[in-house]
């Protein structure tokens, strides 16, 4: 099997990758010493639409053949390249598919868009009763974690993320951030159903797009933080349609605000 390389302009920092049987990229992962093979069947699930069928992670033997399968067990995911095939080892019929990609803001807190925020019902979620949480709740304290400024903007661009369902273990998507892969974001000291802690949907939200922009097909294009989350695409000019709707209005407010409290931390 000729196994297709990422296309140009693509993230390079990967190590692993995963096909279908027919040479077909449909993801791939950067292992850094801890990433579980029980970890990345998750993420697959993320990124891969399969019509139900029953399927399993293989691995390539050196010629491009089908090796052995990847048990969904906490052994280290080695690198290399896989495949995706059917749990009897044949190929799926219909092929799996890619998900399609959702964008989201970059963001300052966790969350940051009042419109998305509120449609999720994430404000219904948020405990917290100080008045500063403002309107839509969206500035709680249940939306904040408090970062050391490089490790922030990794953050704010998916360059690592926290998965509740792993014990609040960080997973690196880039070398940028490898010193902190595998570690645990520690929460322990805040109860559970305290209104000071962030919420875990806030996270897995997070998580999740983090798993779609690194690991879904040969990897997201490489263009500017909040064009490529917004959807407006490289090189957007001021005369675009795009700034005449509903979209335009909340670019305008996220680069205001960006950019005011850029300013107001210098």
């Amino acid at each position: 099997m000729a196994y297709r390389q990422p296309r140009e302009g693509t993230p390079k920092q990967r190590n692993g990758f995963v096909y279908n049987d027919r040479g077909t990229l449909l993801a791939g992962f950067l292992q850094l010493g801890t990433l579980s093979a029980v970890q990345y069947y998750r993420c697959l699930r993320m990124n891969l639409q399969t019509s139900d069928q029953e399927w399993r992670l293989y691995s390539c033997t050196e010629a491009g053949g089908v090796g052995r399968v990847v048990e969904e067990d906490e052994t280290l995911l080695p690198e290399g390249n896989y495949m995706i095939l059917g749990a009897d080892g044949a190929p799926l019929d219909p092929e799996v598919q890619v998900t399609e990609e959702k964008g989201r803001f970059r963001v300052p807190t966790v969350y940051s868009t009042p419109t998305e925020w509120t449609t999720l019902g994430y404000d219904l979620l948020v405990t917290d009763e100080h008045p500063s949480v403002g309107p839509h709740r969206l500035d709680s304290i249940q939306n904040t974690i408090l970062l050391r400024a490089d490790l922030h903007y990794q953050f704010a661009s998916y360059g690592w993320g926290v998965d509740p369902r792993s014990g609040y273990k960080i997973t690196s998507f880039t070398t940028d951030a490898n010193e902190i892969d595998g570690k645990e974001l520690w929460l322990r000291h805040i109860p559970i159903d305290s209104p000071d802690r962030p919420l875990d949907v806030l996270f897995e939200d997070h998580y999740r797009q983090c798993v779609l922009k690194h690991m879904r097909g040969a990897g997201s294009e490489i263009m500017s933080n909040w064009d490529s989350q917004m959807g407006l695409g490289g090189g957007t000019s001021l005369n675009d349609e795009i700034w005449e709707g509903e979209k335009g209005k909340q670019a305008l407010e996220y680069l205001l605000a960006d950019k005011l409290g850029s300013a107001g931390d210098n």
